[in-house]
C-alpha cells in the first residue's frame, strides 16, 4: 500500500517548488530577458505586449484549472508531474509578466509602476492558490478515505 502523504510534506514540496520558481525568475529569467526587451524595436512592442497578454491569459487559466484535487497525491510520479506542470506554468507566467511590463516601460509609459502594482496581486494569488489547492486536495482525499 502506498504511503499517505502528510500535509507537512506536501507544503514543503510546494514551498520548495515556489522558491525555485522565484530563484529562476530573478536569477535567470530577469537577467536574460530585460536587455533584449529594452532593445526591442518600437514597431514590434505593441505586438509583443498583445501576444504576451494572450499567452498570460491562457497560462493563468491553465494554472487555476490545474488542481491537486485531480491528482493522486499519494502517487509520487503523479504528484511530481503536477508540481512540474505548475512549476512550468508559474515560471512562464512570471516571465511573460516581466516581458509585458518591460515592453511597456520601453514605450515610455510612466504608468509602469501602476501596472506592476496590478500584476503583483495576480502573481501572489497564483502562489497562494497553489497552497490552498493542495490543502483542499488533502481534505478531499481524507474525506473520501474516511
Amino acid at each position: 500500500m502506498a504511503k499517505t502523504i502528510t500535509r507537512k510534506r506536501l507544503m514543503i514540496e510546494i514551498g520548495i517548488k515556489n522558491v525555485l520558481i522565484l530563484i529562476i525568475f530573478f536569477g535567470l529569467y530577469t537577467p536574460l530577458s530585460v536587455t533584449p526587451i529594452l532593445n526591442m524595436p518600437v514597431e514590434v512592442q505593441e505586438s509583443v505586449i498583445s501576444f504576451m497578454g494572450f499567452l498570460m491569459t491562457a497560462a493563468i487559466i491553465g494554472a487555476f484549472e490545474l488542481s491537486y484535487t485531480h491528482t493522486n497525491l499519494n502517487d509520487g510520479p503523479q504528484r511530481f508531474l503536477a508540481h512540474l506542470t505548475k512549476f512550468t506554468l508559474y515560471s512562464a507566467i512570471m516571465l511573460m509578466m516581466e516581458i509585458a511590463l518591460t515592453a511597456m516601460q520601453v514605450t515610455g509609459g510612466d504608468f509602469v509602476h501602476v501596472l506592476i502594482m496590478a500584476a503583483t496581486p495576480v502573481a501572489v494569488s497564483l502562489f497562494l492558490y497553489d497552497f490552498w489547492d493542495a490543502l483542499r486536495a488533502l481534505d478531499d482525499h481524507a474525506t473520501a478515505s474516511g
